[in-house]
């Protein structure tokens, strides 16, 4: 029996039937399995669809290009609806309240994405002689990828799903043979893992090829990798909560005795990405002993094009005036466009994660602070009594790694040629010490004060604390492209098209590391210490950190930790992260964060005037 499928470009709507119509007319929105599955067009047509629903939290769903939904949970930044919060305390954050991603859920939630995928890899056989099996076998590979990566999203939110595995057919079938009830989570994450190896074995059957936008084995082991580093990490943390891990039979959690397993298979899915020698880190600008070039590196990595990036992997692709973003639009300082900027702010606490960097790019007054984490103290600020002044914000980190200031905009620091002026307000002539009763400031963003002469708006180009301006004074950076031109930053009509890097090769160095460490605390065998002592050397020089900080002997989990947290600012990985760790309500629960408040003094000291 010839079945049906809608058609990829039909607008879904309202059929009305009346009685002069011949119901065995097929209906123009609607086209057969013959046409779709005869020919390569109606094939990749299919495969975009079903490439276009990859459950991917991007610039557009989950919202970062707003409120940067999973990121603000995590404490290292705080969503334009936050903006309001920035004097709940002295210099702090109030906690943010709410649940994760509501919206993006229900996208995530949808078998009826898992059915358009089942019933592609039942149907495309049925007409495999009509192409070369290599590429039936790509085809099939990549079906399969996409369903272990939508299946990832669920679980890691819901712990065990019902697992779908083929087109339930009713009403040929009875409710009761197409009910699914939950699967245990480690069930899915053993299905997950198998859908990877069905791909990869897949992919081997088919000619190697790099199609921008599309999936490959080496996509297929990166994901391998991070899945079962999720699943190992619950295995082992789960216990932490009183009530344990194993809640309804299974339903969520996974037995403590697989931890190792999972581990092992995480490291082996990214050593194999290592050993194809693919992929890797990305230098093209980087130069040893140069903070500026180190900088624009960090920068480049995540604006350049994919095919000129050896560290992109996967990566989701945009096209001004189809698929363009306003995440660069939305996100940079309110001085670039007033109409948008300013919906994401970085908290202190992300900034004093960082350490000073390598001696050999500090001056010489801080080279012995090389590799001391950074932290803003009163040795650095003064007190509101005896205030320490500089003269421009951004002078108070001076000699943080070159990666913080390539992920993060600091008051005072230089965008698309500009210095980015943020103030808390204006502590008016004659104030010798900083007081809230003196300080100035405004609800009008134009207002200014004047004195001898001069004129000053009291929040600078950029603003703190109002709407669509930072709450911090520190805005983000990555994913910007400095080159933009000025029409794509105001002009509605157009957008960034900076793609999303889903996947990047230093998250496989870093899944191979955790993996090490892991694995020598739960079995003893240390045999992978070194690499990944050598992982996190070259992810540090990379950053411009101290790079021989750690050994195979010293390395810890804390150390693997926190490169990752520097590494992946605004790629949706450190809520995750936090979730798979089990640390997160150790880092959120009743917990104030901060913000930096650059107060600009009339009467400074020479050209310093600036109390942070």
């Amino acid at each position: 029996m010839k079945k049906i499928i809608k058609n990829m470009m039909a607008i879904a709507g309202a059929v009305v039937l009346h009685s002069c119509i011949d119901l065995d007319v097929m209906p123009p929105n609607f086209t057969t399995d013959e046409e779709v599955f005869t020919s390569e067009d109606g094939v990749i047509a299919y495969m975009a669809r079903i490439y276009k629903d990859v459950p991917i939290v991007q610039f557009y769903q989950g919202d970062l290009a707003y409120n940067a939904e999973s990121d603000r949970y995590t404490g290292d930044l705080a969503g334009l609806s936050d903006w309001a919060a920035w004097d709940a305390g002295p210099g702090s954050l109030r906690q943010w309240n709410g649940h994760y991603d509501s919206k993006y859920q229900r996208y995530v939630w949808d078998y009826g994405h898992i059915r358009r995928i089942n019933y592609f890899l039942e149907t495309i056989d049925l007409y495999a002689g009509n192409f070369a099996a290599a590429k039936v076998s790509s085809w099939k590979a990549q079906a399969h990828w996409i369903r272990a990566f939508r299946y990832f999203e669920m679980v890691k939110r819901y712990g065990g799903v019902p697992i779908v595995d083929r087109v339930l057919n009713y009403p040929e079938e009875s409710l009761d043979e197409i009910r699914s009830p939950r699967n245990k989570e480690k069930d899915c994450y053993d299905f997950i893992l198998k859908d990877c190896d069905e791909a990869l074995e897949l992919f081997e059957k088919s000619a190697e090829e790099r199609i921008e936008g599309y999936a490959n084995k080496w996509d297929v082991l990166a994901l391998k990798s991070r899945v079962a580093l999720y699943a190992a990490s619950i295995a082992k943390y789960g216990p932490r909560y009183p009530q344990g891990h194993l809640y309804a039979n299974g339903v969520t959690g996974v037995p403590t005795e697989d931890a190792a397993g999972y581990f092992q298979t995480a490291y082996e899915a990214a050593e194999a990405i290592v050993q194809g020698g693919q992929y890797a880190l990305y230098k093209n600008s980087w130069k040893a002993g140069d903070p500026v070039a180190i900088k624009k590196n960090f920068e480049e990595l995540f604006y350049i094009t994919p095919g000129a990036n050896k560290e992109a992997m996967f990566s989701r692709q945009y096209m001004d005036g189809l698929s363009s973003t306003w995440y660069m639009k939305n996100c940079l300082p309110y001085q670039f466009n007033p109409g948008y900027g300013g919906r994401l702010s970085i908290t202190l606490e992300f900034v004093e994660r960082f350490e000073y960097a390598d001696a050999s790019l500090l001056p010489a007054a801080l080279t012995s602070k090389a590799g001391e984490r950074f932290a803003l103290t009163t040795a650095l600020t003064g007190t509101d009594a005896a205030p320490i002044l500089y003269e421009n914000p951004q002078d108070v980190f001076e000699g943080i790694e070159p990666r913080l200031q390539a992920s993060v905009t600091l008051p005072g620091s230089i965008l698309r040629g500009e210095e980015v002026e943020v103030r808390y307000g204006i502590m008016p002539k004659g104030a010798s010490t900083f007081s809230e009763a003196t300080l100035l400031r405004s609800d009008n963003f134009d207002a200014a004060y004047e004195a001898d002469g001069k004129s000053m708006k009291y929040q600078g180009k950029s603003g703190m604390g109002m709407d669509r301006t930072t709450c911090t004074s520190i805005y983000p950076r990555k994913w910007f492209d400095p080159n933009m031109p000025e029409e794509y930053v105001k002009d509605t009509s157009h957008g960034s098209v900076v793609p999303w890097i889903e996947f990047r090769y230093a998250e496989v160095l870093l899944n191979i590391a955790e993996a090490a460490v892991e694995l020598k605390a739960l079995t003893g065998d240390a045999s992978k210490m070194a690499e990944a002592a050598q992982i996190i050397h070259d992810i540090r020089e990379r950053a411009g950190a101290t790079a021989d900080k750690y050994t195979a002997a010293t390395l810890t989990i804390d150390a693997v930790r926190s490169e990752r947290r520097k590494e992946f600012l605004l790629e949706n990985k450190t809520f995750w992260d936090q979730r798979r760790w089990r640390t997160a309500h150790e880092e959120m629960d009743n917990v104030r964060k901060r913000a930096v408040k650059p107060v600009y003094f009339w009467d400074g000291d020479g050209d310093k005037h600036y109390y942070m």
